[in-house]
């Protein structure tokens, strides 16, 4: 079985490693390609001409490895990152609501028109979720934000400037989980609606708080879950379970359990409340 996996810098985690094909036998005659294009977006990946050229790199892979099933890993950066490029940078005024409708559709029609150049079915499109957060701690995240959208910004005025507009704005560690998780919410339903596959691993990498465990956080100031072979076979097993349709790593359905601070928080119950959780 041939699987191409094509995402940002998150899905190196579905790369194998020497240890991983050794000691799992189960991944015997499994070929894995992982396409990993650094900083790419969903958002770039929708444009046929974009500066990472995301769209070019996959559609030739694709016609070269010929893969049973793909695996899509976007959003992550538009998510955690991309947002706050669009807002604070760009200047453009949008709801993290109006900013997740644009994602999904540009997402979904990119993935319908490569289903449909590649002749494919939808049951061999899979695409993952994004992981909540690893930056738990607000400051910690607001420097590596402020790190990653200016850093093509020469002016340390500017970028002085930006940063203070970051603080005055960024959302508590409690709404940013939650984005995560409405962005994963209305991807699994498009995807179910279309016939598409989906997972995510969030069930699996957070403690009882609902935020990311201290055992799959960095003590660098990174974004991404600490490379392990824990964290590789759980990305591997979950892809795996999704294309056999046993899905061990259920999709986050926003239950009130998975949010206990979020309870007094009136305008989050009603969110939920529409979204029939």
């Amino acid at each position: 079985m041939k699987i191409l996996v094509f995402g940002d810098s998150h899905s190196k985690f579905f790369g194998f490693t020497k240890p991983i094909q050794s000691n799992n036998q189960h991944y015997t005659n499994i070929n894995i390609k992982n396409l990993l294009i650094r900083g790419s977006s969903i958002k770039g990946f929708g444009r046929r001409v974009s500066t990472l050229s995301s769209r070019k790199i996959f559609t030739q892979t694709i016609s070269e490895f010929a893969p049973d099933y793909i695996c899509f890993a976007l959003g992550q950066v538009d998510v955690e990152l991309g947002y706050f490029y669009t807002t604070i940078i760009k200047k453009e005024k949008i709801t993290f609501r109006s900013y997740s409708s644009q994602l999904l559709e540009i997402y979904l029609t990119t993935l319908d028109e490569i289903k449909d150049e590649f002749d494919l079915q939808n049951d061999q499109i899979i695409v993952k979720g994004t992981n909540i957060s690893v930056l738990n701690d607000r400051n910690k995240a607001i420097q590596y934000t402020k790190k990653i959208i200016t850093e093509n910004i020469k002016n340390p005025n500017e970028v002085k400037q930006y940063h203070q507009e970051l603080i005055n704005c960024f959302p508590s560690s409690f709404e940013r989980r939650f984005n995560h998780l409405y962005f994963n919410l209305n991807l699994k339903n498009s995807c179910n609606n279309i016939g598409f596959k989906y997972f995510d691993i969030n069930k699996k990498i957070v403690d009882d708080s609902g935020f990311v465990s201290d055992l799959f956080i960095p003590v660098p100031s990174d974004h991404h879950l600490t490379d392990s072979i824990y964290i590789r076979c759980l990305h591997l097993d979950s892809l795996l379970d999704c294309i056999h349709g046993n899905i061990v790593c259920q999709p986050t359905n926003l239950k009130m359990n998975f949010f206990p601070a979020l309870l007094t928080h009136e305008d989050r119950l009603k969110e939920l409340a529409q979204n029939g959780v």
